[in-house]
């Protein structure tokens, strides 16, 4: 298993407007390597949470 990142972000949330990406929280990610990310996405207005999975390759 690869490194970890675990972020937060209950005290300081991001909040990304339509269009724009998800916080890479300054994650190094490297050309030819491969990735998986999920994101647990809570709306305070809505009592369901959101998961968003993604698998991806850098190219070189």
């Amino acid at each position: 298993m690869g490194d970890q990142i675990n972020a937060n972000t209950q005290r300081d949330p991001p909040f990304p407007k339509k269009g724009q990406c998800l916080p890479l929280f300054e994650y190094p990610f490297q050309s030819a390597m491969s990735y998986s990310v999920y994101y647990s996405i809570y709306n305070i207005n809505n009592p369901e949470t959101f998961e968003v999975k993604a698998r991806f390759t850098l190219s070189d």
